[in-house]
């Protein structure tokens, strides 16, 4: 913008009428970071169009208004809320590795499908890492984990804090059962399939059998050490995987001994 008044000032009054005022300042504040161009032919377009209205993103523009003559400083970002649940460093440094590893391979950001997504702790870091990422859940609570049970319900609904805690992150939302939601979605949709929902033996087992064929490149998951039923369902139905502590990945068509 200052370069175009400054070529058509310059055009038509005959000098540059864009000066910089050294005693003031201005900041630029990005909410998220926008990985590299990609080209997208005009095929595309309905196609990103629906990825858009699949992940349920709602339209609108956030302003800063700039009018006071003082400004201190940009408002806080709210702080996360757990809703009583929590996430060990390692296991956000695994996910977090999980994203740039792609990235790395791949020379490009993922799509990624999070089943199980609660407060949204995983989903953010994995935005931050460069990952698009679109979230399914209930948001009812999970019947064989005590941490979501804690909440009270005093600041809202589980989905309504989940939708504060990522208002400022490529992150989309699906409210639906796991394996109804499997069923909206066409096969290899997904480069990563993310799955931290119910985790017992039948449930896991079920939501990797129905989300496998949705995943085009990693099959990946939480609470490997943490649930022996987890573990199971996992080598069960892989025949084995990558393990980072609580975080399992394997790679889609490669069997995992």
């Amino acid at each position: 913008m200052t370069r175009d008044l400054s070529l058509v000032g310059t055009q038509k009054l005959g000098y540059n009428p864009v000066y910089c005022n050294w005693d003031a300042w201005a900041g630029h504040w990005k909410p998220k970071c926008v990985g590299k161009p990609q080209f997208i032919q005009a095929g595309g377009i309905a196609e990103k169009m629906k990825e858009s209205w699949e992940a349920n993103v709602e339209p609108g523009v956030k302003i800063v208004d700039f009018r006071s003559p003082v400004v201190d400083k940009l408002p806080a970002q709210p702080e996360f809320d757990g809703m009583g649940m929590d996430l060990p460093p390692d296991d956000a440094r695994a996910i977090h590795q999980l994203i740039t590893d792609f990235r790395k391979e791949h020379g490009r950001r993922p799509y990624v499908c999070e089943i199980g997504s609660w407060a949204g702790r995983s989903a953010i870091i994995m935005a931050k890492a460069g990952a698009q990422v679109l979230c399914v859940d209930t948001w009812e609570g999970s019947k064989n984990d005590e941490g979501c049970k804690a909440y009270d319900g005093s600041r809202g609904t589980p989905l309504e804090v989940f939708k504060r805690n990522t208002a400022s992150y490529d992150i989309g939302y699906m409210q639906a059962d796991s394996l109804e939601a499997a069923r909206r979605f066409p096969d290899q949709k997904f480069d990563i399939v993310y799955i931290d929902a119910e985790h017992d033996y039948d449930s896991v087992k079920a939501d990797i059998e129905a989300w496998l064929p949705k995943a085009k490149h990693i099959i990946a998951g939480h609470d490997f050490q943490s649930f022996p039923s987890v573990r199971k369902a996992v080598n069960d139905t892989l025949g084995g995987c990558i393990a980072s502590g609580n975080v399992w990945r394997a790679e889609v068509g490669v069997a995992c001994g």
